[in-house]
């Protein structure tokens, strides 16, 4: 009997035993100031340098030079592309002396109204030297006319969109 008395001492402490474990296996998992952590940082080399063949060189150098002497550089944008030929859709078509290239535009930063807006990329931009706030984009694949629709109201796009009649008669283009 003496050795029940005992017993719930026994339980008690066993119970503070498991009690400090725990707070000790706590308190070792929680990063303290004095505990310090390191990062290992490896350099890597440098890569080696290409080399590239004196034949093969040469190839290169006439190929860039044979292409150049071929090529043919010309603007295209600006008052002077006014009155040109393009070619849209697989047709030839003749820009009005009023209305001028001004440029390709091949990327586009969307706005988060406009998430799609460089879906039809890239395509031609054309103004009206009577209007040259305004500018229209003509895909010259398809001749799919883009407007300017975060700046236009609907009136404003119909009424820019006769101003180019002759482009949708010229090619059909969709609108």
């Amino acid at each position: 009997m003496r050795h029940l008395n005992r017993l719930p001492a026994y339980i008690l402490g066993m119970f503070a035993v498991v009690l400090v474990l725990i707070g000790v296996m706590m308190w070792e998992g929680t990063p303290t100031r004095s505990q310090e952590q390191y990062v290992t940082v490896t350099e890597t080399p440098e890569p080696p340098p290409l080399t590239v063949s004196e034949e093969a060189l040469a190839k290169m150098q006439e190929q860039s030079q044979r292409l150049e002497a071929e090529s043919e550089s010309r603007d295209v944008d600006g008052p002077e592309t006014a009155g040109a030929t393009i070619q849209v859709a697989g047709r030839d078509v003749k820009l009005p002396d009023h209305v001028q290239m001004d440029g390709m535009l091949i990327t586009a930063s969307c706005m988060p109204t406009h998430p799609d807006c460089d879906k039809d990329l890239p395509y031609l931009v054309l103004r009206d030297t009577n209007v040259p706030e305004q500018w229209l984009g003509l895909k010259l694949d398809t001749g799919k006319i883009i407007q300017d629709t975060e700046h236009l109201s609907d009136e404003g796009r119909a009424e820019q969109l006769s101003r180019f009649q002759w482009l949708v008669d010229a090619v059909g283009a969709e609108q």
